[in-house]
């Protein structure tokens, strides 16, 4: 991860943030979809890394999986505990590129909304293949930031908002990236899939309403925009929510990958 990262992720609060905006029905679906592309076997042993709060271990283990979660966060993992409890085989805290798990030991490895904040994801990818046996597979999936939209009036304020968010990522461009990581990592990229997050309403159950007031903060701290045009924005938002023309957007890339 990042420096300084552990701090910000590992908290009870933060666990709790992160679970409610992961079980918005729009994240939900790309969930599925996302699970589809992996088309995991029941009985799977199924390494997490990144697990966070476990909701994406959940719904492998809803797959008939067995998942272990690996987080450098253990707020994160404490939380994960509360949904899963014997349902996975084990709760790991490490970081994701150095985990101290035997070579070859599952059928396959998630790197869900990860790659985008670690320094290294090319580490983080080789070391997903070495945990997964001859044959098996990794799921790699990212958003790309920079395609992140909102249907409001005034353009350029909605582009200054996507590149200012973008900017606080180690590579907003994760998602576009992933192909040449995964072939660094020595894996064989074998499926693509591109899923748009997306919604057209504010009713409070949205991946982006759970998560904007966080995102906001983090400009705010970053001072990579003013107050003052933060708000504007927002009634921007407002504005066109009233108007019935609100609408969200971001694309998510998402690759199955065999080891060799």
């Amino acid at each position: 991860m990042t420096t300084g990262a552990s701090d910000f992720w590992d908290s009870a609060s933060q666990a709790e943030r992160v679970a409610r905006a992961y079980g918005a029905p729009d994240i939900v679906r790309v969930r599925a979809a996302l699970l589809d592309l992996l088309a995991p076997e029941p009985g799977w042993r199924v390494v997490d890394l990144g697990a966070g709060p476990g909701v994406f271990a959940e719904a492998l283990a809803d797959r008939g999986c067995r998942p272990t979660l690996v987080d450098f966060a253990p707020s994160m993992l404490e939380h994960a505990r509360g949904r899963l409890g014997e349902r996975a085989d084990a709760y790991v805290v490490a970081d994701a590129a150095r985990v101290d798990l035997p070579d070859a030991a599952f059928d396959a490895a998630c790197v869900v909304q990860v790659l985008e904040y670690v320094d290294d994801p090319v580490a983080v990818l080789r070391e997903a293949a070495r945990l997964v046996r001859p044959g098996g597979v990794v799921l790699a999936s990212d958003t790309d930031w920079d395609t992140m939209a909102f249907a409001i009036e005034d353009v350029e304020l909605g582009r200054r908002v996507t590149a200012a968010h973008a900017a606080t990522k180690p590579d907003p461009w994760a998602g576009r990236r992933m192909r040449g990581w995964l072939v660094a990592a020595g894996l064989e990229p074998q499926a693509h899939r591109i899923e748009v997050l997306h919604s057209d309403h504010r009713d409070g159950d949205t991946f982006i309403e759970h998560n904007w007031p966080h995102f906001r903060r983090l400009l705010e701290r970053r001072e990579l925009l003013p107050a003052a045009e933060l708000d504007r924005f927002e009634r921007q938002v407002d504005a066109a929510e009233a108007a019935g023309a609100y609408g969200f957007a971001v694309m998510r890339h998402a690759w199955r990958a065999g080891r060799r």
